[in-house]
């Protein structure tokens, strides 16, 4: 019974693995392809591609009278990037934007549309919109570019914002991405085939050969009755004596 229990609670060695995987290559390679094609087409066909464009604005802090940068004055306007991120996010500045357009959202909406990030940690913030609607990103960059500067100034009373980069749209579609998705779809196609063999070999307790009777149950083997044509096809294969047989 013991015995019975050790064969039932079967493993797989590294040479079984690679002899299923190279049984099954065709089969593997053939899902890989097919997962990938679907994920190309559906990426391609099904969903609708999103377009971002963007503007790069600098931020100054409050000069002295003697109209020198200091180190402190750049630090400072560093950190008053996350401020104006703030800012250029909020009601103030996306109402009118909103008004403007005559877009049919309201401002929470439009926000998670927007980012706002430091370039670099530098002084420079790039302001991004994505939208499915590439001119309608592209008047909301210009819009927030117009709007923010004198409304920032007035909430901050200090520095100031200027545009060194106009807003531009993106020549291609920065959302889905189309060969990172057929990848993954096919890479992940491949590998659940190969669990599939996997689990099908070590869920499979039948007895294949004379080999796994005498060294499961350590009794003689009497006799055997042979498939001709399997027993040819491993005795020319070079296998004969171990386990090669159907998954």
């Amino acid at each position: 019974m013991n015995q019975m229990n050790e064969h039932n609670e079967k493993s797989i060695s590294f040479q079984e693995l690679y002899v299923l995987v190279k049984r099954y290559l065709l089969v593997i390679i053939a899902a890989g392809l097919i997962g990938g094609i679907a994920a190309y087409c559906i990426c391609s066909f099904f969903v609708d591609p999103v377009y971002e464009a963007s503007a790069k604005m600098i931020v100054n802090s409050r000069q002295e009278q003697t109209g020198s940068v200091t180190n402190d004055q750049i630090t400072s306007a560093q950190k008053l990037v996350d401020t104006y991120a703030i800012i250029i996010r909020s009601q103030p500045v996306l109402e009118p934007v909103i008004e403007n357009l005559g877009l049919q959202m309201d401002v929470e909406k439009l926000a998670r549309k927007v980012t706002v990030t430091s370039v670099n940690d530098t002084q420079v913030m790039q302001i991004a919109v994505q939208s499915k609607n590439a001119e309608q990103a592209l008047q909301i960059v210009q819009q927030i570019e117009g709007v923010c500067p004198a409304i920032i100034i007035d909430a901050v009373e200090a520095g100031s914002v200027k545009t060194i980069e106009p807003a531009h749209l993106k020549k291609e579609p920065v959302a889905p991405s189309t060969n990172l998705f057929t990848i993954v779809a096919a890479f992940l196609c491949m590998v659940m085939v190969v669990i599939f063999v996997v689990l099908r070999f070590l869920l499979d307790n039948t007895y294949k050969s004379e080999v796994d009777l005498r060294n499961d149950l350590a009794l003689p083997v009497l006799g055997v009755i042979p498939d001709y044509e399997y027993c040819l096809k491993q005795k020319n294969d070079g296998k004969e004596g171990k386990y090669y047989g159907k998954v």
